[in-house]
């Protein structure tokens, strides 16, 4: 008798999978690949920090504390540097910190200024609260001179903090300006008379810098704060109102004579007749002013009533002299004794002009009193200046409103 089979035959079973030959086919690669990558484990970490396969070779042969250490931190930028420099310190990476803070300096001045650094300041500044952050943010913008002075004097980072935020901050001078500002109770002010005592002119000075921007209608120009002799405003005009006839300085920068020609108006229509007698001057015929007067009356006279090349504020364009029709007529001898006068000093500011040089204020501004100079400083701070009784020294020192210098 035959057999039978049934539909599912030994053809159509399914077979059992033989699970030892898998793994080892599969296991064996795998376990090789384990031994490779545990082999080459810190050159793969390194390499995943982003360092090439060459600069892993290099950090691979170094000492287990400098491999240990490069292991732990970040790519170093300028690892090949560093180790052709220094193999020992440990300091990679606030080198290459440093560095982009300073690309100015060499890579030698970087490494032994970090060093010592690191090994003796950087735990000075921590004893006194500095924090990672506060360190790294004065050595964006501090010598290590002035690092030494913190250190020396025990500042902590708050009474830094206190005048950082002022334009021309000097480290080397903080016990200076906690002392003026004692004195004149304004940090701000403190900062400013500090570094330029001369803006107050009773302060002698021999410094000369040079406006970086004498376009700005802020620009302090005194002695000490000099225009660059070349410097000429590119908007100069005649404004449309009455000039002195003799008078051959007869523009001014368009802002001044938008505003001397509305304040013109205003003062006619109270019976006023303003006339300009000098507008813009350049630095040329300011030396020739001040030679011309110095010649007639001496150093002295001219130093008091005349600027010096350089530091007049006519050259600026916007410094302007005013006269009253009655002068140019004959009828009275001086601007200072006119109707007009007392109506300019009570509205000028309405226009944007301070009475620059008074005779109480000389001591501060330089120049003795000079009722007919005017100057330009726009409404909102004429405005200030009239409110306060300040002069334009004052509140640039009460302000920061200082040039642009190279300091």
């Amino acid at each position: 008798m035959r057999k039978k089979h049934s539909y599912y035959s030994s053809y159509g079973r399914k077979r059992r999978v033989n699970w030892r030959k898998i793994l080892v086919f599969v296991g064996i690669p795998v376990v090789i690949i384990a031994i490779v990558i545990a082999l080459n484990f810190n050159r793969i970490k390194l390499m995943t920090k982003g360092y090439s396969f060459s600069e892993a070779n290099i950090v691979l042969k170094q000492s287990k504390d400098v491999k240990a250490e490069l292991l732990s931190k970040a790519k170093v930028k300028y690892l090949t540097d560093w180790l052709a420099i220094d193999l020992n310190a440990g300091y990679y990476d606030e080198y290459d910190r440093y560095f982009d803070l300073h690309p100015e300096m060499s890579k030698e001045d970087v490494v032994s200024a970090m060093q010592n650094f690191m090994d003796k300041k950087y735990p000075e500044l921590v004893s006194l609260g500095y924090t990672d952050a506060d360190i790294w943010t004065i050595l964006g913008n501090a010598s290590m001179d002035d690092i030494q002075s913190l250190i020396t004097n025990k500042y902590t980072m708050e009474t830094v903090n206190r005048f950082n935020k002022y334009k021309y901050f000097d480290y080397q001078k903080i016990g200076e300006y906690i002392t003026a500002s004692s004195q004149y109770n304004s940090d701000e002010y403190a900062v400013n008379i500090v570094n330029f005592p001369f803006v107050i002119s009773t302060n002698p000075t021999s410094e000369h810098y040079e406006i970086k921007n004498p376009e700005e209608i802020t620009a302090l120009v005194k002695k000490g704060f000099y225009l660059p002799n070349t410097y000429v405003p590119s908007d100069l005009v005649v404004p449309e109102m009455p000039i002195a006839p003799d008078n051959t300085d007869n523009t001014v920068r368009q802002v001044v004579a938008d505003a001397l020609v509305k304040m013109t108006a205003d003062a006619k229509k109270a019976g006023m007749e303003l006339v300009l007698n000098s507008g813009y001057r350049s630095y040329s015929e300011q030396t020739k002013v001040y030679d011309e007067t110095e010649s007639i009356y001496g150093g002295i006279y001219a130093s008091e009533y005349v600027a010096l090349p350089g530091a007049s504020e006519h050259q600026t364009g916007l410094g302007v002299d005013i006269t009253s029709q009655s002068v140019v007529d004959g009828t009275r001898i001086t601007f200072g004794d006119t109707e007009e006068y007392q109506w300019v000093i009570k509205n000028c500011y309405k226009y944007g002009f301070i009475v620059r040089f008074e005779t109480e204020s000389a001591d501060i501004t330089g120049i003795a009193h000079e009722p007919w100079h005017l100057r330009y400083v726009g409404e909102d701070i004429a405005k200030v200046i009239h409110d306060k009784g300040w002069t334009f020294e004052e509140y640039c020192l009460n302000t920061s409103t200082l040039p642009e210098i190279d300091y």
